[in-house]
């Protein structure tokens, strides 16, 4: 592990709130589980999430949502086809 995933995994680099952001190289190991050029709803994301991010430049098409931009999870459903 590089230096970058060591210091996120100290218990003070966390947020004393519950937004928490996962760093890129935790995603990108996803990828193999995926099928290619899939659509992938992230529905907890938005445009600047590293999931976001690296399933678009892996090739997958992603639709993303979040409760800040008033699309609660358990209201919301994107009209885009999954």
């Amino acid at each position: 592990m590089g230096k970058r995933m060591d210091s996120w995994l100290k218990v003070g680099s966390f947020n004393k709130k519950d937004e928490y952001y996962t760093p890129a190289i935790m995603v990108y190991p996803i990828i193999k589980y995926l099928k290619p050029g899939s659509t992938i709803w992230c529905p907890f994301d938005t445009e600047k999430s590293e999931f976001v991010r690296v399933f678009t430049e892996e090739g997958f098409k992603v639709v993303y949502s979040h409760i800040w931009a008033g699309q609660d999870f358990f209201e919301y459903e994107p009209s885009e086809p999954l």
